[in-house]
């Protein structure tokens, strides 16, 4: 994950706590995160509302979420977080826990569509693994008139296979 600017903070007690609470900030925001259990979430303090919103810190974010799954790369998914939108309302002090909530959605989006691909590609291996070993074990065989058994396809278990990581239109 990439946000552009730089995540700042007015936490700390002098200009040297303030910078290494930031590059803490950022590096724990662009951390790659090899997995993360479904339900589960990591929350981190940026800032204080009525703090941030007194200062002239930037209010838009862009945050880029790069990610893979079993059939490789994923589209980039970007999203714009404008805390400006919150300065008057009665969430300002819980923005930051609503803008973590947001891309906590779309994880579980995206962990929804990996774990789909991951599925599909089992039950294909699988059905490719049963097909081997069938057309393996006919190579010793043959029939009554000299010929060796052909492989039929699988009950149709690709085409199941794939339709089945696109079924639920929500992603």
């Amino acid at each position: 994950m990439t946000v552009d600017p730089r995540l700042r903070t007015t936490l700390g007690d002098d200009i040297e706590e303030t910078r290494n609470i930031e590059e803490t900030l950022n590096a724990a925001a662009s951390r790659e995160i090899s997995v993360l259990p479904p339900g589960r979430k990591l929350v981190f303090l940026m800032d204080n509302g009525h703090e941030f919103f007194a200062s002239d810190l930037p209010r838009r974010y862009t945050v880029t979420v790069k990610s893979s799954g079993p059939f490789g790369a994923i589209e980039p998914l970007t999203y714009v977080i404008d805390l400006a939108v919150l300065e008057h309302s009665l969430l300002n002090t819980d923005f930051l826990e609503w803008s973590m909530r947001t891309l906590a959605k779309e994880s579980v989006k995206q962990r929804k569509a990996h774990e789909k691909q991951a599925t599909a590609t089992a039950n294909l291996f699988r059905t490719l693994t049963r097909e081997l070993r069938a057309w393996r074990s006919g190579q010793q065989e043959v029939d009554q008139s000299g010929r060796r058994p052909e492989i039929n396809p699988p009950d149709d278990a690709c085409s199941r296979a794939h339709t089945s990581a696109h079924d639920d239109p929500s992603g």
